[in-house]
């Protein structure tokens, strides 16, 4: 019988600074865990399209499209940091409607 590793549920998504989303997962996690995590979240956004995966020691950036504008979904592993932030000027300026469309 397989065991399956339980996907640790989004407890808080915050807005900071009319700038940037954080987002608080329950459980710890490790940089093995962000594909499950980058697919929670995005379930939670809805129809994305992810334009590039940077994979660094430990931190990942996931780039990517949500209606039309440009955003980076950042893990850092250490800090158990996790937060979107716009990618360009039109993703800075309409991150409040990513936010309100999460919330």
């Amino acid at each position: 019988m397989m065991s399956y590793k339980k996907l640790p549920p989004i407890i808080s998504i915050d807005f900071i600074d009319n700038a940037i989303i954080t987002c608080t997962f329950e459980l710890d996690w490790h940089q093995d865990d962000i594909a499950s995590l980058k697919n929670s979240l995005i379930n939670v956004i809805g129809e994305v399209t992810e334009v590039e995966h940077i994979i660094g020691a430990d931190r990942e950036n996931i780039r990517f499209v949500w209606q039309g504008h440009y955003f980076i979904l950042n893990f850092e592993c250490v800090s158990q940091s996790c937060w979107i932030e716009g990618d360009d000027l039109a993703g800075i300026e309409n991150i409040d409607q990513l936010y309100s469309s999460i919330t």
